[in-house]
């Protein structure tokens, strides 16, 4: 292998580490959002117990529920991106110590594919993400409007 062979055989797996690094600090900043979601409806559910109004506390358990299932799906989201930067980073290494031992090509491309599976795997939770966005917003205005309608009656 040459010294340029080698270099751009190093540098595809880095590419491909700013890319997820770039997924890592959109998916970590939805999280970090959410989580600050949740806490205001833990706060915000705790002021309507101490008032008594029990009806407005359930509407935000069921808020509550829902998105700490949404941030579970981030979380895994996260996890698995991150998991796709550290297998990369492993091929990288991996790559290197080719140059020496020519067996490391096997394991790198092992832990090539390794990494490129997790990242499908975390884009496949950030998928999810995306689709639950509306989800609990939905689930509150439904509840809600129930709500009003029987003060009504």
């Amino acid at each position: 292998m040459s010294g340029a062979q080698l270099i751009a055989a190093l540098l595809a797996p880095v590419i491909f580490i700013s890319a997820a690094g770039l997924l890592v600090l959109s998916i970590n900043t939805r999280m970090m959002g959410i989580i600050t979601r949740l806490r205001a409806f833990h706060w915000e559910r705790h002021q309507k117990e101490r008032l008594g109004e029990h009806a407005e506390a359930q509407v935000l358990d069921r808020q509550i529920e829902a998105v700490t299932r949404h941030v579970i799906v981030v979380r895994n989201a996260l996890l698995r991106v991150l998991a796709s930067i550290i297998l990369t980073l492993i091929t990288c290494l991996l790559l290197g110590l080719a140059v020496l031992w020519p067996p490391a090509n096997a394991a790198a491309i092992l832990f090539f594919v390794l990494g490129f599976l997790a990242m499908l795997a975390g884009l496949g939770y950030y998928f999810r993400d995306v689709s639950m966005a509306l989800d609990a917003a939905r689930d509150e205005e439904r509840v809600l409007a129930q709500i009003r309608a029987e003060r009504r009656t």
